[in-house]
Parts: C-alpha cells; sequence; structure tokens
C-alpha cells in the first residue's frame, strides 16, 4: 500500500531530490518515511494510482496524518485547540488555488495564439464567440482542497485533471458581439462523437 502524497508533497521531494539531498535526508525534511520516498523517485507519475483490490480504509489521509503526527509529538490536545493554537500564529485556512496543468507545449501555443491576435482590430474580433464550459464532477468534490496558510509563503496551487464521471455544461454564458448566447448541455463522451440532445 502506498502512502498518500499531497501535490506540494510531491513538488517538494522532487525539488529536494533535485538538489542533491539523500532520500533520507528528504524522508525527514517531508515528514514520510524512506520507503515512501523511493517508490516515488522511482515512478512518480505512477505513484499511488494503482487501485487495491482488498476492503476500502476507513482512516483517511488526513486523519491518518493526524493520528502519527499526534504519536510521534505525543500531543494530548483536541484538533480544535490546534487549530486555534496554528491560527494564533498567523496561519489561515485557505482554499488551494487551482490552475490547469499547462505542459510546456500548452504554453507555446498560447504565447503562439496572443502574438497572432495582438493586432486584430474591432471588426475582426466581431465575429469571435467566446464560450466557457462547467464540469460538475460526480465522483469526487471537484477539486476543493484547503490548508493551513502561512502568510509569509506564495498561496499553494495544485494542477486540475479531468477524467471519468463528469458532467458538462457548455457555451455556459457564451457571448458575442450580438449577444449571450443560451446554456447547452452535453451527454456522453464529447469526443467519441455528437452530444445527444
Amino acid at each position: 500500500m502506498s502512502f498518500s502524497l499531497t501535490d506540494f508533497e510531491r513538488g517538494r521531494i522532487v525539488e529536494l531530490h533535485k538538489q542533491g539531498l539523500s532520500q533520507h535526508a528528504v524522508a525527514a525534511e517531508v515528514g514520510h518515511s524512506k520507503t515512501v520516498i523511493l517508490h516515488f523517485l522511482n515512478d512518480p507519475e505512477g505513484y499511488g494510482t494503482k487501485k487495491s483490490s482488498g476492503k476500502p480504509q476507513k482512516i483517511s489521509a488526513a486523519l491518518s496524518r493526524w493520528i502519527r503526527l499526534a504519536a510521534i509529538t505525543g500531543a494530548d490536545c483536541s484538533p480544535i485547540t490546534i487549530r486555534r493554537h496554528l491560527r494564533g500564529k498567523g496561519f489561515r485556512n485557505k482554499k488551494r488555488l487551482q490552475s490547469p496543468r499547462l505542459l510546456q507545449r500548452h504554453k507555446i501555443a498560447r504565447l503562439d495564439f496572443a502574438t497572432v491576435h495582438q493586432t486584430w482590430d474591432i471588426e475582426r474580433w466581431k465575429k469571435v464567440v467566446f464560450s466557457d464550459e462547467k464540469i460538475f464532477n460526480l465522483d469526487d468534490p471537484d477539486g476543493f482542497q484547503c490548508y493551513w496558510h502561512d502568510k509569509e509563503i506564495p498561496p499553494e496551487m495544485f494542477s486540475t485533471w479531468r477524467g471519468g464521471g463528469v458532467f458538462l455544461q457548455w457555451n455556459n454564458g457564451a457571448s458575442g458581439c450580438a449577444g449571450v448566447s443560451h446554456s447547452s448541455w452535453l451527454c456522453g463522451d464529447v469526443a467519441a462523437g455528437i452530444p445527444h440532445d
């Protein structure tokens, strides 16, 4: 069984490894065992993706970290006391910001688009329709994540991924020179063919 690693922990492990720290040093810095660090570095993309065929665990990843931390530190206080202490030290419970997972090819494509269209006049932009989409995740809580933020460091961010079990609303407020369009609902796999009415 592989221990769950947050996106922040994954990035931290990779960065420390690039700096030349040993696996033992990385494990001490991140707060996970050397075995976890070893397995993650051996396969960063595939780590934690294998589904267990056994009975699902009743203890969440967050509760597991809490139990380990309490066992290591011997802390004898309630979660409410801990939250009050963190707030007193300047930490704030914030929602982790979401950002599309932009690869290098995505960044190049965006720059190319901006370069080509930066000289367009109003008449050409009048022929463009701007649309948006809203995805409702039916399997998980839409990537909602909270964390204790230290005001001394930049806000944390994680990449959004799209998989199965989603409900897509297309043209969510699409607009152009003629006005705003009505919403349209897409059902099924859009890439596989024409969506149903």
